[in-house]
């Protein structure tokens, strides 16, 4: 009850395991990255409002747009033949 050893019955915390971060890889890279994106665009409006349109999200996405659909459908392609 009160020894120094750690009982076997214990588990370990769900944030300890390596199973916890592989499961859950694209929320912790992927968050992040988009709060740092929102701190990037709000400096950037802070100095020069003007360039926020020109850094905006809706000329970045369409590029990612097509390459994900591309990918998808040659993806689709392989699982027809």
């Amino acid at each position: 009850m009160f020894g120094i050893e750690r009982s076997t019955s214990e588990k370990k915390p769900k944030w300890k395991s390596l199973e916890f971060y592989k499961d859950n890889r694209s929320i912790l890279i992927f968050l992040p990255a988009g709060v740092g994106r929102l701190f990037q665009l709000l400096h950037l409006l802070s100095m020069v409002p003007s360039l926020l349109r020109f850094f905006s999200v809706e000329q970045v996405r369409w590029p990612y747009f097509y390459i994900l659909m591309f990918t998808r459908l040659f993806a689709f392609l392989r699982l027809i033949k």
